[in-house]
């Protein structure tokens, strides 16, 4: 059994908040609005499958719990295990987005998933370049 250990690390903290933020992007760039994950994926519920919207309402959860409760606890198991279903559910929507568009979110993610700076600066620099920044995307959806 692992152990547990208290999210007061900044990178464990991080990542979770970071995986929703973008899975948040992924969804406006699905068509979603509104000012919270709720009100997004709410927005767009006629086109998400009751799977999806099951894992969304559990990693917002997890998400929510990180950032306003310092005393929240996860395995690093549960760690693991909520960057594993960030993947699958950024994978899903990513797959319903526009094919055209496809590729700089996909990079994105695995940036975001892998942890690494670099590659997460690189997809960002290839967002850039395609013209793609999260205010573009939201300017294009309104």
């Amino acid at each position: 059994m692992a152990r547990s250990k208290r999210l007061d690390s900044d990178a464990d903290r991080g990542m979770i908040i970071r995986q929703m933020s973008f899975i948040e992007d992924l969804l406006v760039a699905n068509g979603a609005q509104g000012d919270s994950a709720v009100k997004k994926w709410k927005s767009i519920e006629g086109k998400l499958d009751a799977g999806l919207i099951r894992e969304l309402n559990y990693l917002n959860g997890i998400r929510n719990k990180v950032s306003h409760s310092r005393q929240f606890l996860l395995t690093s198991d549960e760690i693991e295990a909520f960057r594993g279903r960030a993947k699958k559910l950024q994978e899903a929507l990513i797959s319903k987005l526009d094919e055209d568009m496809r590729p700089y979110f996909q990079t994105t993610s695995a940036a975001l998933l892998s942890g690494k700076k670099s590659l997460l600066m690189k997809a960002l620099a290839a967002m850039a370049l395609a013209g793609i920044t999260l205010l573009s995307l939201l300017k294009c959806l309104t």
